[in-house]
């Protein structure tokens, strides 16, 4: 039959060569059998890409939680900070608030402070208005009794005709701290007298005389004020030499005024600088004349 078979296809003219019917059988086997290896290997590939893909999810699942715990911690990091930052600035307000009540009272104790210090020191004063200073007495020229001293001095340097009655000094004595600067230099004394006239015609007399000595030493008579004043009064010593220099008179009023007497105008200055101002104001334009003369005088004689 095989024969047959073959010898009919050839004489029907296909040309191509009879396949006997077990090896075509083998051929559709091979192919099968190919496609189910194709599949296994197909599915078992698709297993793995399953477990990678939910090993991946379960991965991202887990990093996503800690990720929402980290969220989770930081928002309550963040509330506590908020808390924290809340309760800062009602600290900060409370101490801000106390600090302005704080300034307000400490510049009322300065105010009340300067009240007290301005009447304490118009005190001190008014206990000292009736004290002199005495500079330029030789050490131990008073012996033992500086108040029966005193009696003697003060008369014999200024007239005794002007002290018709005893002079009465309550209390008189060295000041204790000998000057540093020299101390070669005698003491100032001070002295107390009953009589408010008394110290103030003592004044009077001693400003009328050019010069007074004693054992060839010049004698200062002094009033005696607290060292408030004593400041404010020095702090016009270099301004008052100016006027001292133009033949300006003037004067001291207590506390610390100047007062001066020029051309028959009386002026007083409360500070320094307005007695400065005053000399710039009403010399500038004489000194400026007489400095454009003198710049002139050379080419003149020229």
């Amino acid at each position: 039959m095989v024969c047959f078979q073959y010898c009919m296809d050839g004489d029907n003219g296909t040309g191509a060569e009879a396949v006997p019917p077990h090896r075509s059988s083998s051929r559709k086997n091979l192919r099968g059998a190919h496609r189910m290896s194709n599949n296994q290997t197909m599915a078992g590939d698709m297993e793995k890409i399953l477990q990678a893909i939910e090993a991946s999810k379960k991965e991202l699942l887990t990093n996503l939680q800690g990720i929402e715990s980290k969220v989770i911690n930081l928002e309550l990091s963040m509330s506590n900070l908020a808390d924290q930052n809340a309760a800062m600035e009602e600290r900060v307000s409370k101490t801000e608030d106390d600090l302005a009540a704080a300034q307000n009272s400490i510049k009322k104790l300065e105010t009340t402070v300067a009240t007290l210090q301005s009447k304490v020191d118009y005190m001190e004063n008014k206990s000292r208005q009736s004290n002199l200073l005495i500079v330029g007495v030789p050490e131990g020229s008073e012996g033992a009794d500086t108040g029966a001293f005193l009696k003697r001095l003060i008369p014999g340097l200024l007239g005794a005709d002007n002290f018709p009655e005893p002079i009465a000094v309550e209390r008189s004595h060295r000041i204790a701290v000998r000057n540093r600067g020299d101390p070669q230099k005698s003491r100032p004394i001070i002295a107390k007298f009953q009589n408010y006239q008394d110290k103030l015609k003592i004044l009077r007399l001693s400003r009328e005389h050019r010069e007074l000595r004693f054992k060839d030493r010049r004698i200062y008579f002094f009033p005696d004020y607290s060292e408030a004043v004593q400041a404010k009064r020095k702090a016009f010593l270099p301004v008052k030499k100016k006027f001292q220099s133009r033949g300006i008179r003037y004067a001291m009023l207590f506390p610390a005024v100047l007062s001066i007497d020029y051309e028959g105008t009386k002026s007083r200055f409360y500070t320094p600088k307005a007695a400065e101002d005053f000399l710039r104001v009403t010399f500038q334009g004489r000194e400026s004349d007489s400095s454009m003369e003198e710049d002139k005088e050379p080419s003149l004689c020229a």
